[in-house]
């Protein structure tokens, strides 16, 4: 990923999208923390030979809520976090790469960062470029783990995808295509290829087919699902935790050229582009013109079949207003965002920072 990551209590609710039928169930209770998290769940539609551009609107359950006890140390491309109150007991190093933490306020609200080694109280993160140095005393945090292949899709279990019957390329099924977090530039391939087998579980397919159970993926970004002309129109159920903290997303810029950025919203109702809170990490463009824009907003479609998908529509802002680049620049402040969707933001050339979008809770 490029530096500085590149990238619930309420009552019952019912959620009528487009991709399917979803349910908020009441509060329940969480790990080692006292706070009060939703459950939901969508349905997303995965069609024969076709991409399906999915997200993850959940998160899983939450370890560990707590306070930080001092302003973290730094070093080296890390930051130690210090946890207030009572000793946590973790067992040394149960977290590494697989667990992330994220800031419910402070200075780096809604920022994820990646465990890389812990001990009974103190978790090591892998800082990505950021200042820690803002952060105080009971700074609030969640310890999390990621959704992994292996726990988003466990192989021995219907998961809705179809397995491969073999390692060879003839004997493919479903595979899951990664988007080029680390790349420079825009309209960028892939960066990895996984599937999975009965047996194997998942694979990643590159010289040797190594073990890919553990491949994470992060919760601001999105994958894409290639199923092959051979197999039936499926559906795939996502579930977990529904966050009802404020979320940030890092949008990174190049000199000279433009930035395109893989990303979601993590909200499992449907969010207008108004309240997304994009408009945050947003440059705005000085007019409606194409020599006038600055930066971009993509989105995708995954109703009819397509390989390859192109972007259905494409987005702007300029006057504190949204707008669709089609005949007559209609106004798209209320354009929906579904659950579960994809998006990509195109950066314009800038210089080089990373730009951050944060968005609440709608609910």
């Amino acid at each position: 990923m490029k530096a500085l990551i590149n990238r619930f209590s309420r009552t019952s609710l019912l959620i009528l999208t487009t991709l399917s039928l979803g349910v908020i169930l009441p509060n329940a209770l969480f790990a080692s923390g006292s706070v009060c998290f939703s459950q939901g769940y969508v349905e997303v539609d995965v069609l024969a030979g076709s991409d399906t551009l999915v997200s993850i609107p959940f998160h899983r359950s939450v370890e560990h809520v707590g306070t930080l006890a001092a302003v973290p140390a730094q070093s080296n491309g890390e930051a130690v976090l210090s946890a207030a109150g009572d000793d946590p007991e973790w067992e040394t190093d149960a977290y590494n790469d697989l667990y992330f933490v994220r800031f419910i306020d402070g200075s780096l609200q809604g920022l994820c960062f990646t465990v890389v080694s812990n001990d009974s109280s103190v978790l090591t993160v892998d800082d990505l470029g950021a200042d820690f140095s803002g952060l105080t005393a009971g700074v609030k945090f969640e310890l999390i783990p990621y959704w992994t292949l292996e726990t988003l899709f466990p192989p021995a279990e219907d998961n809705g995808l179809t397995p491969s019957t073999g390692k060879l390329t003839f004997q493919r099924k479903t595979q899951l295509l990664y988007p080029n977090l680390a790349g420079t530039g825009i309209n960028l391939s892939v960066s990895a290829v996984y599937f999975f087998t009965t047996n194997d579980g998942w694979l990643e397919d590159t010289s040797g087919f190594p073990d890919a159970s553990n491949v994470i993926i992060y919760p601001d970004t999105y994958i894409i699902i290639r199923q092959p002309s051979s197999v039936a129109d499926t559906s795939i159920s996502l579930s977990g935790s529904v966050d009802m903290h404020p979320l940030t997303t890092s949008l990174a810029t190049e000199v000279g050229t433009k930035q395109d950025n893989f990303v979601s919203l993590n909200r499992p109702i449907p969010v207008t582009l108004a309240q997304s809170g994009l408009a945050s990490g947003f440059v705005e463009s000085t007019g409606k013109l194409s020599f006038q824009r600055k930066d971009e907003l993509l989105v995708f479609d995954n109703t009819t079949a397509a390989t390859n998908r192109s972007a259905s529509k494409i987005f702007f802002m300029t006057g504190g207003s949204w707008f669709e680049d089609t005949s007559g620049f209609p106004n798209a402040d209320s354009f929906l965002i579904q659950p579960g969707s994809a998006m990509i933001v195109r950066k314009a050339a800038n210089d080089g920072d990373t730009d951050f979008a944060v968005t609440t809770a709608p609910y």
